[in-house]
């Protein structure tokens, strides 16, 4: 299944780890990264619900890729037996 990950800027993603030690709140998160970090969800317009960010950890990517939460995963790509 396809996943959408926020960014792959490393200086975002450094931002999104400290907000997110800051405010463990997956769509707190989702609102930092559109409102201070000019981020957009896929296919997101005006006015829809923002989805929330979460973390996973897929096979080759061992320290997380935080991804807009936008249909479920199944374990295997989370990483997860």
């Amino acid at each position: 299944m396809e996943y959408f990950p926020v960014t792959d800027d490393p200086a975002v993603i450094a931002r999104l780890r400290v907000r997110e030690a800051i405010t463990p709140d997956t769509l707190k998160l989702a609102e930092f990264a559109v409102a201070e970090l000019g981020l957009t969800p896929p296919d997101h317009q005006e006015g829809d619900p923002l989805p929330d960010i979460a973390s996973i950890y897929p096979p080759d990517h061992p320290d997380g890729v935080y991804v807009w939460d936008v249909h479920e995963l199944d374990d295997e790509e989370l990483g997860e037996d």
